[in-house]
């Protein structure tokens, strides 16, 4: 509907896994370096913490897309299930394809499993989404497969999201969890202003823009409005470029962004 208008090939801020869209800081780029060689020189718990819409996710993202050719992996979106339901999501997340009634049953074939990825030189990984939601006996759990070695080398990683505002240690939120387990740890902040910016300027750019399309005072609202969130900045940006069309604007100015956050019900921080 806009693109013409705006001059892009297609739509820059729509929620999206696409790799390409996907802008990291320095900070957080950092940290994903940092995340990966704990995942190829350690065995344990990686974590990545932070407040919804920070960009958890898309940090998770960039991380299994770099390690995709050192590990196979699969993902528990929530974990508040029973240790029967969770092994069967692994099972059927690591294409084992069957389902058990037992426990024993799941490790003999869990074991197979790892045993194989040993001899294709791989590590396991398992990822769980929510984990402050997570059971302590499905904790203990995890532990034991964690601790599967084939020939002495153990090769189940387990990487947690947790959703929270504070970089506390994980432990002081999940006591079930090992601390002295946790090989590598990241807190999500918020993005800063510059870069808000920079985020809206790579999605614009990936989208085809040759132009400017946001005033700096209409970044500096967006930041204002989103407190530096990645889903609330993509959030007001599309619907700042669909209202900027309907009114016919080439550039969104800081008015468009403040009636947009106001149908949004987004408040300054």
């Amino acid at each position: 509907m806009y693109l013409q208008h705006f001059g892009l090939k297609e739509k820059p801020f729509e929620p999206t896994s696409d790799p390409k869209y996907i802008w990291l800081s320095e900070e957080n780029a950092e940290a994903l370096k940092k995340l990966k060689q704990a995942f190829l020189e350690d065995l344990g718990y990686l974590i990545l913490s932070g407040d919804t819409g920070a960009g958890k996710n898309a940090l998770m993202s960039c991380f299994l897309k770099l390690i995709e050719k050192k590990s196979l992996a699969t993902m528990v979106w929530d974990p508040d299930v029973e240790p029967l339901e969770f092994f069967n999501l692994l099972s059927l997340g690591f294409r084992i394809n069957r389902i058990f009634n037992t426990k024993a049953d799941f490790l003999r074939y869990f074991k197979s499993l790892v045993e194989n990825t040993s001899l294709n030189h791989l590590k396991l990984l398992i990822v769980i989404d929510e984990t402050q939601g997570m059971k302590p006996e499905l904790a203990r759990e995890l532990d034991q497969l964690m601790n599967i070695d084939i020939n002495g080398e153990k090769l189940v990683n387990t990487l947690l999201l947790i959703q929270s505002k504070e970089p506390h240690h994980p432990s002081a939120s999940k006591p079930s969890i090992d601390s002295q387990r946790v090989i590598g740890h990241h807190h999500v902040e918020p993005l800063t202003q510059e870069d808000t910016y920079r985020l809206i300027q790579h999605r614009l750019k990936v989208a085809g823009a040759d132009r400017k399309i946001y005033s700096p005072e209409a970044v500096h609202e967006i930041f204002k409005f989103s407190a530096g969130y990645p889903r609330l900045i993509i959030l007001i940006c599309d619907r700042t470029l669909l209202t900027g069309y309907v009114a016919g604007k080439k550039m969104i100015d800081h008015s468009i962004v403040s009636k947009c956050a106001s149908e949004l019900q987004l408040f300054k921080i």
